[in-house]
């Protein structure tokens, strides 16, 4: 599909050291078993300045097309093979699409993607450098978390991530209000394990499923019961 050929075990190696990959390094090869395509999980600040381009071309009224966020991520995340401008615009027209959608669920966008758009599980891609994990917690650190707080704990799995979470309070709405990146002073809020998570440092989808998981349990989600009394 994209011309280029397999990777090689040396080309992975160079990519290995050559990248600082902190949310993992992943192949996808292409069903026609002759190319490769190598990419990373789409980073927080690649993340944000997408959002930020969608936001900005809605309020400027000329909304940004599918196909304009599909090659943004391609150009983020694809690490190899390196296509120019010119070789890029004359792939077959499903190669960044295809692409686009396989980085972003590998990126924790297991439902929907950025445009909200549906997306099908990805099932070909091989993962060369694995994202962080830290294992689970233990029986003890659970019994000691129960006694931190009044509210119910929720455990919630993204990929090889585990966290415990708590719902949502008003005090962390407006905490989160204030801050800089108000999902990650959210989510930073509601998670009592593990503690020191490196937001910055993992798949962007990650807080986007932990924060519907926190809205989930903090009753945003239930149909209340009414009674005519």
């Amino acid at each position: 599909m994209t011309g280029k050929g397999k990777a090689s075990e040396k080309t992975i190696s160079e990519l290995k050291s050559l990248f600082p990959i902190k949310g993992g390094l992943l192949l996808y090869p292409w069903p026609n078993g002759k190319d490769d395509t190598i990419f990373t999980p789409i980073t927080r600040p690649a993340y944000q300045r997408i959002l930020a381009m969608i936001a900005v071309g809605k309020e400027a009224g000329k909304p940004v097309s599918v196909e304009d966020v599909h090659e943004k991520i391609f150009d983020e995340c694809v690490k190899w093979p390196q296509f120019t401008i010119e070789e890029r615009e004359n792939l077959p027209v499903g190669v960044v699409h295809q692409m686009a959608k396989v980085i972003q669920e590998k990126s924790g966008l297991l439902d929907v993607d950025i445009m909200n758009r549906p997306l099908a599980p990805d099932y070909r891609t091989q993962v060369l450098v694995p994202s962080p994990s830290w294992g689970s917690y233990t029986d003890e650190e659970l019994a000691e978390l129960k006694k931190q707080t009044k509210f119910s704990l929720t455990e919630v799995v993204i990929d090889n991530l585990v966290f415990i979470i708590r719902p949502i309070t008003r005090v962390d709405l407006r905490i989160s209000q204030q801050a800089v990146d108000d999902q990650i002073a959210l989510v930073s809020c509601v998670t009592m394990w593990p503690q020191n998570v490196p937001w910055g440092e993992l798949p962007a989808g990650c807080l986007e499923a932990l924060g519907r998981a926190a809205t989930e349990c903090s009753g945003w989600s239930s149909t209340p019961e009414i009674t005519e009394l």
